[in-house]
């Protein structure tokens, strides 16, 4: 009734082998994160890239509930 040893032992390989894979993805990410940061800096400043970045923040503000509201408005 119970499992075998041998079916046992093939989930464990393969268990194994997909947090191997999935670490060597997350792992893989994370270096072309670091590598993408490290080129940006090291190539100047990026007027256009800030402005971009300063557009989109704008728009995701809109995303998140409550937090865009009038600019000056006091609370009650």
């Amino acid at each position: 009734m119970g499992v075998s040893s041998q079916h046992h032992r093939e989930v464990v390989r393969s268990d194994r082998r997909w947090l191997i894979g999935w670490l060597a993805v997350f792992v893989t990410t994370i270096g072309l994160m670091f590598a993408t940061v490290v080129v940006y800096r090291a190539t100047g400043p990026h007027p256009e890239m800030r402005a971009f970045m300063r557009r989109v923040k704008h728009e995701v503000r809109w995303l998140i509930p409550f937090l865009k509201g009038k600019p000056n408005r006091r609370p009650i």
